[in-house]
């Protein structure tokens, strides 16, 4: 990765439209199979390993090692390895299978990491914090759509790269952003065959020390967004972190001060699949362009609500995983993201409080036991509520668009169809049976419920629907 940080060092600087600079040849795929070979222990502990670091994007990581850590050690909290290509250390690392040779005196072990971070050894897992994160995204450039490559025709190929703006802005206090654009070559067969490709990464920097699963969590802000915008599944196709205090160490030849090292964040991602596609900007759900003015105020409202509504955020999301499935759990997922949207955005009682609380004494102020007392106010504690027919009504009420009305022409009636269905389907009465939707009815139904709910969660940080009035026709069934 030492070309991708001098790479990007470079980019940085370069302001000038004439110039060309490349890079090493993997920056355009940072998801694929790795080994580390070398030798492998635990701080504090002097018993070492020697053995092999497998990494598999599908299946994850695996250290196989010769010996073990002990028998006993089933959960290591952490594993550094000094490696042929430099350090690692290995963090949540579960023993999964071991033998032991009586006749050779000899043993071998089986490990699963969860996180691998190469370029350098930490002592122990609280020293495992930073001041800064880059990464790149699936889709993250084609959503942007940034061409910065010009090219003169006829025999003698000329080409000039000139950057596009950087992007700024503020996530929330304490955290800023910063997206630029690059360029890089790819020899792929030898100096015969020369590929030039664009790309674009995010940095986040902190005003204080972040943990790296705090930092995740930021990172899949944006792939939640940017999930969304392109109606395909992202994740991080590479994370670099640095920690402002661990430096590289000084060239003997060198003049510069030493810098931060670059340090490397491996592990299994569940979003990554290769068949998820490429979506250029005629197939987004969102274009860039449509709210390109207003993105960095865009993005803070977005990481307010994906901290305010985090469980709601992930049934959202979620089915793109495999969004050419469907099953009624599916179906159950969006409505308990639509109810649990519309009961943070939106009136959640019939009655004021007051007069509904008035309306329970009265009830319970007759000959009622102490015991029947409770046992009424116990059974009217959600009788305020709203039911889902009438979130339903208000959600269409106040983020209906055209094109969610050209599919439900009807919206009395679908209401009530959906919420019979969710009903039926949560307790499965058989009296409420014929009421509930089934098959392509039910899907349909799911499909106009996500619809209006995209509607809701865009509203809700600033984009409106004429924003995608359009484009949805072409991404939803």
């Amino acid at each position: 990765m030492a070309d991708m940080v001098d790479f990007i060092t470079q980019m940085d600087k370069l302001k000038s439209p004439n110039k060309i600079i490349y890079c090493g040849s993997k920056l355009g795929l940072m998801i694929y199979e790795e080994i580390f070979k070398g030798e492998w222990f635990t701080p504090g502990r002097e018993k070492i390993a020697k053995g092999h670091l497998t990494f598999n994007p599908v299946n994850g990581a695996k250290l196989a090692v010769i010996d073990d850590f002990g028998w006993n050690f089933r959960n290591i909290p952490l594993v550094v390895g000094n490696t042929t290509d430099g350090p690692v250390t290995l963090i949540d690392v579960h023993r999964n299978k071991g033998e032991y040779w009586n006749a050779t005196n000899t043993s071998a072990a089986e490990y699963n990491p969860q996180y691998i971070f190469k370029g350098h050894l930490f002592e122990k897992e609280e020293d495992i914090v930073f001041d800064e994160v880059s990464f790149s995204l699936f889709n993250l450039l084609e959503w942007f759509d940034k061409d910065g490559i010009g090219q003169e025709g006829g025999d003698d190929h000329q080409f000039e790269y000139s950057p596009p703006d950087d992007l700024e802005f503020t996530c929330y206090e304490g955290c800023k952003a910063k997206i630029s654009f690059y360029l890089f070559r790819d020899y792929s067969s030898g100096k015969f065959n020369t590929i030039l490709k664009q790309s674009c990464r995010i940095a986040l920097s902190y005003g204080e020390k972040r943990g790296f699963k705090y930092i995740l969590g930021d990172i899949f802000v944006f792939v939640r967004f940017l999930t969304l915008c392109t109606y395909e599944q992202s994740y991080p196709v590479w994370i670099n972190l640095t920690n402002n205090q661990i430096k590289s160490p000084e060239l003997p030849s060198s003049h510069m001060p030493p810098t931060p090292k670059t340090i490397r964040l491996i592990y299994q991602n569940a979003f990554h699949n290769p068949g998820h596609k490429v979506r250029l900007s005629g197939e987004h759900l969102i274009s860039y362009d449509k709210i390109a003015s207003e993105y960095g105020p865009i993005m803070a409202k977005w990481f307010v609500k994906s901290a305010e509504l985090d469980p709601m955020m992930r049934l959202l999301v979620n089915p793109f995983l495999d969004k050419y499935d469907f099953s009624v759990e599916r179906f159950m997922d969006t409505m308990r993201a639509i109810e649990t949207f519309h009961r943070r955005h939106h009136t959640n009682a019939i009655l004021p409080n007051e007069e509904f609380e008035a309306r329970v004494e009265k009830v319970c102020s007759g000959s009622l036991t102490e015991e029947e007392t409770k046992w009424v106010k116990e059974n009217l504690n959600w009788a305020n509520a709203p039911s889902l027919k009438q979130r339903m009504a208000e959600m269409v009420l106040l983020y209906t668009f055209p094109y969610f009305e050209s599919r439900v022409p009807d919206s009395t009636k679908f209401c009530k169809e959906v919420g019979d269905s969710r009903n039926y389907y949560t307790h499965f009465d058989p009296r409420n049976e014929k009421k509930a939707l089934k098959g392509k009815e039910l899907f349909n139904a799911m499909e106009n419920v996500k619809i209006l709910l995209f509607a809701g969660v865009f509203s809700s940080i600033g984009i409106k629907s004429d924003v995608f009035n359009d484009s949805i026709q072409r991404v939803v069934y």
